[in-house]
């Protein structure tokens, strides 16, 4: 119970805090958020083929959050939640994005046609924050700060950066059959030094309709379309959390020396690398477009090859360099992959039908990482290495459960637990050494990217009538779960238990899901971070589902209108998936599982156009 017989607010086993106590006597926050979106443009035609245009985008926000903490009396000591507060912040940013393009576009002896552009750009973005905190409110009410017995902190700041572009693009089609267009960027960030800030990056495509050909007139009434395609470009990224680390700050801060064994105020240098620049995506792609029996049938098939290199990373440094990671270009990765795309419209009678299909495969892979690898993470290990993917899962592998003290006797067993027992985890012994432990024996067990990503859509109508599905999903994907959502009594005891955790390995449940049920220590063997809790996250869903009827023009023009239409939608009807036993969201991000479901909706609607 959560609240005792004399109506006083309980603690639950493991926690210093009451979600109902939380809800009904914890305060309250006040958030007021103001937004203005604006665009204007100018346009402006000088003389024929030419247009000039000027346009100007901006964005301002205003964010203000008052929130008013109290303190909560429980039925007994141990609570959290007995210090009252109050916090005002305030958040203002400004975002402009003006542009000029001149276009010229002029076609010479009805064969030769041509397009330029020239243009410059602009993005500049300000942000300013203030807040501060009070605590001890007297008598728990009346939360402002003028009332706050101690001023606890008062902090402000601010940030702002800008970027600067010049660019054109010339394209070229000679009788309707041979296209080309090139373009260049002249790129400049304030995120980098004035010897390092601007980048070049160029890009050019070509393309042919063999469909225009004369060969190609046998064809015709197979093949309505057909046209190759080929591009090269390269594109910068400068978007890092770090808007000036390619120069050294001065900061201050208490206790940053110790003089005598007592920590004093001083002044310390952040650390920096004015060598620091762009990152460069080189793309490949190769592609053919074709249609079928007079357009019925669209094909798109494209294959690509994306390079990033001097990615900005960073890096972890020595403990005594004392100043942190700086950003440094230093490592390169290769996207590769394709995409099919089909669309097939047909009739049976007095029924139209149209089918779409997609599906693509990428493929990640690190390059080049300077011959380094690191690990990260704490419940669930990634590693970045070189000929793997970006954050790749790296574990112990699972072999089954331990199922006598012989078979523990005779086998690999983990040095970082001394309790196993008939029921745990048994692991392999990657470099057969005798023991388990995670220098040696871990794994590349998968990664979270989605490959073989498909959708389909069909659709038809019929007298008035309507209909369309649309179905999504992944082929292929994995994803490392921790948590209560597959350990029973998770965060000792605190977690809850499932119904799922029931099968449990005993000795007559040998073939059973999970192992042992074991609380503190007796679960540092079943809890390691292994490929036991790697689970295959593909999935098909039923993403959207519509019926619907449109009244015939001669009722609705009687009464004034210019159509109706009645339609009854299903949104997230269906998913089948691995994950479903769990109840995690396929679709979801993270290892914990604690994201809002999914939201099976129906809805019902009426469309009348005037």
């Amino acid at each position: 119970n959560i609240v005792d017989e004399n109506g006083n607010y309980t603690l639950s086993s493991g926690s210093n805090s009451n979600p109902l106590a939380q809800l009904e006597q914890g305060g309250v926050t006040n958030t007021q958020n103001d937004e203005f979106l604006g665009n204007f443009s100018l346009e402006y035609k000088p003389i024929e083929d030419l247009v000039l245009k000027a346009v100007l985008g901006g964005n301002i926000t205003s964010n203000k959050t008052h929130q008013f903490r109290k303190a909560i009396e429980f039925a007994y000591p141990g609570g959290g939640n007995n210090q009252n507060s109050v916090t005002d912040s305030y958040n203002r940013s400004l975002y402009l994005n003006p542009f000029i393009t001149a276009t010229y576009t002029k076609t010479f002896a009805e064969k030769h046609d041509f397009d330029l552009l020239l243009g410059g750009s602009s993005e500049k973005y300000k942000e300013e924050y203030f807040g501060v905190t009070g605590i001890d409110i007297p008598g728990n009410d009346f939360g402002v700060i003028d009332n706050a017995g101690d001023l606890q902190s008062a902090n402000g700041s601010g940030n702002e950066w800008a970027i600067q572009s010049v660019f054109g693009k010339i394209g070229y089609t000679f009788d309707d059959k041979y296209l080309l267009k090139a373009n260049l960027r002249y790129d400049g960030s304030s995120r980098f030094a004035e010897a390092k800030r601007w980048g070049v990056f160029p890009s050019v495509s070509a393309g042919w309709i063999l469909s225009e050909e004369n060969f190609f007139t046998p064809l015709e009434d197979v093949v309505s379309f057909a046209k190759i395609r080929a591009s090269w470009g390269q594109l910068g990224n400068q978007d890092i959390s770090d808007l000036y680390g390619y120069q050294s700050l001065v900061g201050t801060g208490r206790n940053v020396y110790s003089f005598g064994g007592v920590g004093v105020s001083g002044a310390y240098y952040s650390v920096s690398n004015q060598n620091r620049t762009w990152e460069t995506s080189t793309m490949k792609n190769l592609g053919i477009d074709l249609s079928f029996f007079k357009r019925k049938l669209d094909v798109t098939f494209e294959v690509f090859d994306n390079l990033t290199e001097d990615i900005l990373l960073q890096l972890p440094v020595p403990a005594t360099y004392g100043l942190g990671q700086p950003f440094q270009n230093a490592g390169s990765v290769r996207n590769r992959g394709w995409e099919l795309s089909m669309n097939y419209q047909f009739e049976t009678g007095a029924v139209n039908h149209s089918f779409n299909f997609n599906i693509s495969d990428n493929r990640n892979e690190i390059e080049d990482l300077r011959g380094r690898e690191f690990i990260n993470g704490f419940d669930v290990n990634t590693i970045l290495r070189e000929g793997y993917a970006i954050n790749s899962y790296y574990a112990l592998k699972a072999d089954g459960f331990f199922n006598s003290e012989d078979e523990i006797n005779n086998s690999a067993t983990p040095i970082f637990s001394s309790n196993v027992k008939p029921g745990d985890i048994k692991y392999l012994d990657r470099n057969g050494d005798g023991e388990i432990d995670y220098e040696n024996d871990r794994f590349i067990l998968g990664n979270a990217f989605p490959r073989y990503t498909f959708g389909a859509t069909y659709a038809m109508d019929w007298n008035g009538f309507d209909f369309s599905v649309f179905i999504q999903g992944v082929g292929k994907r994995q994803q490392w779960l921790r948590g209560e959502i597959v350990e029973a009594f998770h965060n000792n005891n605190e977690g809850p238990v499932f119904e799922r955790h029931l099968d449990r390995w005993t000795p007559e449940n040998l073939d059973a899901s999970y192992p042992r049920l074991t609380v503190g220590a007796e679960s540092v063997n079943n809890a390691a971070k292994s490929d036991f809790y790697i689970y295959d996250a593909q999935y098909l869903r039923i993403k959207n589902l519509q019926i619907g009827y449109t009244l015939p023009d001669a009722a609705v023009h009687n009464i004034g209108l210019e159509s109706t239409r009645l339609y009854l939608t299903g949104l997230n009807l269906l998913t089948f998936s691995p994950l479903n036993d769990l109840g995690v969201d396929p679709e979801s991000v993270g290892s914990s599982g604690r994201v809002y479901p999914v939201t099976r909706v129906f809805s019902l609607g009426l469309n009348i156009n005037f």
